[in-house]
């Protein structure tokens, strides 16, 4: 079974004659009272990664450690500002392979390479808990001996001494700035590095080359290369949320998914067309493989909403049970299809295809031109899709073509709103103001889409229903009620033409 916590932890380079505060100086803290008698550990740990050092170049460190109070296995993933999230499972037998539960959330990264032995740490700990009110373990300062044997090559084997501080859950986050004033005091400094895999393997590490920040007058490859870079990384962690079964992660990596191909379809002209139109449809086709989970998701909500706003004298039969019974269904089959999608082989190359993208992007020549210009033409060409598509709203002669046409719009304003978010590093706040009032106009599309989906989940459900012998009486009500609340293809469009 995986437990998972937040760790807030912090790491301090120490010589071999530094000494920690005395008991009476951290008694003077926020609301310490005490100090326990120190206690000494020696902890044996087992670090795993890839040949290729893929988790240690994300900042990852996944280990197996024996000794102290907690021999576990260990996945720690960084979660920005100095925390981490970190998931533990207990200790098996001595020759165990790495549970899978902690694998599963790292195939982001690790992909088809095994994971095997990358280091081993030795380490003599002394460990000084800082006691609070009714005895609560506000911090520990860990006083750590570490000796570390490499199992990669071009790595020597290290000793060091560091200091390592982790809060307790009942501490207030401002007492790991005034214990690090202190430790400071007596001969500390941070440490350079955020875990003992990432000292002893050095510049082993993979490194991530920070490019330029996108200006109006640079080239128009730093803007859509930021853009780029921030999606694939936002995809990457949405992966590994739904992998843990996050909340909202299979929403979030989808549009992870969309910005990237926006971009690259808002700024084609940047990109080697056969190289930035196949990562696109690579693209369009995950996305495809997370709608069924995603649209379920929406239908649920949505419907169960619908029916809480019903009287009661309308709401007949086990309707409530049937929503939430064949949609639980639907999402289930699709978190499946999409889990089968991000296991698949085609999904890996996919993540290979984006980070060659990123790190060696095949250029246009256009890419060499100013940033403002590429972001004009890039926005002219999205605004001259909206207009074709109200056009074809304006031409749709039944109502199926008509929802059909206003989704096409939805796209199409979707489309623009990502090409003026991306635009904004180098056209400041008036396309702020213009991307939100494209967000405005897709989200009344999108709310038109939403109604249109769900009248055909209620025919669905009625369907099923009637096959049960139940009441229908209720799904068309519920029918009903979305078609009244449909805003008109008129208005729409007349909103959509308004962006232009």
């Amino acid at each position: 079974m995986v437990e998972q916590n937040l760790e807030v932890e912090r790491k301090y380079a120490v010589d071999s004659s530094t000494e920690l505060p005395p008991a009476e100086v951290l008694t003077e803290l926020p609301e310490v009272v005490g100090v326990e008698s120190p206690q000494a550990w020696t902890l044996h740990a087992i670090y795993y990664d890839t040949a290729s050092l893929a988790l240690a170049g994300q900042g990852i460190t996944l280990r197996r450690r024996t000794g102290g109070e907690d021999p576990e296995w260990t996945l720690k993933l960084p979660s920005g500002d100095g925390t981490k999230q970190e998931l533990t499972v207990p200790l098996g037998v001595a020759d165990e392979p790495v549970p899978p539960e902690l694998l599963t959330p790292v195939r982001v990264h690790t992909r088809r390479e095994p994971v095997a032995p990358a280091l081993e740490v030795h380490t003599i700990r002394r460990v000084h808990r800082l006691i609070g009110k009714n005895h609560a373990v506000l911090a520990e300062v860990s006083d750590d001996a570490v000796t570390t044997r490499p199992r990669v090559k071009g790595v020597r084997r290290k000793h060091w001494r560091e200091w390592e501080v982790e809060l307790g859950d009942d501490a207030a986050p401002q007492l790991l700035d005034a214990l690090e004033e202190r430790l400071c005091q007596c001969g500390a400094t941070p440490a350079d590095t955020a875990s003992k895999l990432a000292h002893a393997l050095g510049d082993r590490v993979p490194q991530r080359q920070e490019p330029p920040a996108p200006t109006p007058s640079g080239p128009a490859a730093d803007l859509l290369l930021a853009v780029l870079r921030e999606q694939l990384g936002r995809l990457k962690e949405d992966d590994g949320r739904l992998r843990r079964g996050q909340p909202d992660s299979v929403h979030q990596l989808r549009i992870a998914a969309r910005r990237l191909r926006a971009g690259l379809a808002s700024f084609k002209d940047l990109v080697e067309p056969a190289a930035g139109r196949h990562v696109r449809d690579e693209l369009r086709w995950l996305g495809g493989e997370l709608a069924l989970a995603r649209d379920a998701q929406v239908m649920r909500a949505r419907l169960e909403r619908d029916v809480e706003e019903l009287p009661p004298e309308l709401v007949r039969g086990p309707v409530r049970e049937r929503i939430r019974d064949e949609l639980n269904e639907w999402q289930v089959e699709g978190c499946s299809q999409a889990m089968q999608a991000l296991e698949s082989g085609r999904y890996f190359q996919l993540l290979d295809l984006l980070d060659e993208l990123v790190a060696d992007p095949p250029w246009a020549e256009a890419a060499t031109g100013r940033a403002d210009t590429a972001v004009e033409k890039a926005l002219k060409r999205e605004r001259k899709r909206v207009r074709r598509s109200t056009k074809q709203v304006k031409r749709a002669g039944t109502v199926a073509d008509t929802d059909v046409a206003l989704h096409e719009l939805r796209k199409a304003t979707k489309r623009l709103r990502y090409a003026a978010q991306a635009a904004q590093p180098v056209s400041g706040k008036p396309i702020r103001r213009y991307a939100r009032a494209v967000k405005k106009v897709q989200d009344r599309l999108g709310e038109h889409h939403d109604g249109v989906v769900a009248r055909r989940t209620v025919i669905r459900l009625s369907e099923q229903a009637a096959r049960h012998g139940e009441d229908g009486f209720t799904y068309g009500v519920l029918h009903s009620h979305e078609r009244d609340r449909a805003t008109s293809a008129s208005v729409l469009r007349r909103k959509a033409r308004g962006l232009l």
